[in-house]
């Protein structure tokens, strides 16, 4: 702080700190059982008093959380075929929204009522916005874990892959129109009265809006990927500024939906979605998976583990470990039934209860939401 450029030294030390610990965590978990998530988050633990700075800049914080979820919610869209998608839109839309909705109250509920049995107050707010926050999955882990199995049944993967990105998007919509409720001064009497908040015209007007430019603007980004594919067959070459526009368009997308007031995020996983890579973007599509998986999923977790207080963490210890039992082992995969055993009764690709239980213990919850939730 003596120095006259101390800002600049400071962020300067921070953000090589996100890049050499990026490093440390991808080899330190590299060949082990441990996910590198996993190891991201205790690094950021222990190194939160150095990425304190970052911590406390709400604005620097909801920048970079914004910016890593915008391109690994693209990223989850590109993942997922469109074909696939399509064929299995019923069975991802019924865990997306029912499946997601009934997770959200259903934790609310439990944590609520386990903080009685455990002799901690939690405010109804709180656990509102807790069901909100952690009912959906993540596609930052996700998809890179899944890479590693191979399916009997491809529809299997697919569903997963498409329900973490999906989710992803609702979740993060659940918890905005919960935050928005909140800043405009609405109280909620109980867990199960938050939740019909959500049943109001204006709520619904909201999300409707959120959906409608999201969707709009996703199929803007699509023709802008496309364009950039016809754009290349005149120029068979792949240059570097490919990879540029590649980026420019989940961010822009992003840009313009929140401005209209839709969902950013729904924006960046509808353009993925509708986008399939070409041979000649090879080039570009490494150096995105790279920017990925070597800088934003970690920095994400590593900030992630940065907002945990060890203290907090041991207070509430048995609540946590009591509510994230009840729903690993009884909401999730009850909800996964209610939302899939429709489609696994009757009708061609049922699923099997061997897939159904698999479907409901391979997730990874709510870390994106939790970032946006805390800037």
């Amino acid at each position: 702080h003596s120095s006259a450029e101390h800002h600049l030294v400071t962020g300067f030390f921070i953000l090589s700190l996100i890049f050499i610990l990026s490093f440390v965590v991808f080899y330190v978990s590299a060949g082990t059982a441990i996910p590198s998530f996993v190891v991201a988050i205790f690094f950021g633990l222990v190194s939160r008093h150095i990425l304190g700075p970052i911590i406390q800049a709400e604005g620097l914080l909801s920048s970079i959380v914004g910016l890593g979820a915008t391109l690994i919610l693209f990223s989850g869209g590109l993942e997922t075929p469109w074909q696939n998608f399509k064929r299995l839109l019923a069975r991802i839309l019924s865990l997306s929204f029912i499946g997601l909705g009934l997770t959200a109250m259903l934790f609310s509920l439990a944590v609520f009522e386990i903080g009685k049995l455990v002799g901690v107050h939690v405010p109804v707010t709180v656990a509102v916005l807790l069901g909100a926050v952690l009912a959906s999955t993540d596609p930052a882990s996700i998809i890179r874990i899944l890479k590693q199995f191979r399916f009997n049944n491809r529809d299997t993967r697919d569903v997963i892959v498409s329900e973490s990105a999906v989710t992803d998007v609702t979740g993060t919509l659940l918890t905005v129109v919960f935050l928005t409720l909140l800043a405009a001064g609405v109280e909620f009497s109980g867990v199960l009265n938050g939740y019909s908040q959500l049943f109001t015209s204006q709520t619904l007007t909201f999300i409707v809006k959120q959906i409608a430019y999201g969707v709009i603007f996703g199929v803007i980004g699509y023709a802008m990927l496309e364009t950039l594919v016809r754009f290349k067959k005149n120029h068979e070459q792949e240059f570097e500024v490919d990879s540029a526009f590649f980026l420019f368009v989940p961010v822009i997308i992003f840009t313009l939906a929140l401005l209209f007031g839709g969902s950013g995020y729904l924006a960046a996983f509808i353009a993925g979605l509708l986008f399939v890579l070409s041979e000649r973007l090879h080039l570009t599509e490494k150096f995105f998976n790279q920017t990925i998986e070597g800088f934003l999923k970690p920095a994400i977790f590593l900030l992630l583990g940065a907002l945990v207080d060890p203290k907090q963490l041991l207070a509430y210890a048995p609540l946590g470990l009591l509510a994230a039992f009840v729903f690993m082992f009884i909401i999730r995969p009850l909800t996964v039934l209610v939302s899939l055993a429709p489609f696994s009764l009757q009708g061609k690709n049922q699923f099997d209860w061997r897939e159904l239980i698999f479907i409901s213990f391979v997730r990874e919850t709510g870390a994106i939401q939790i970032g946006r939730a805390s800037c």
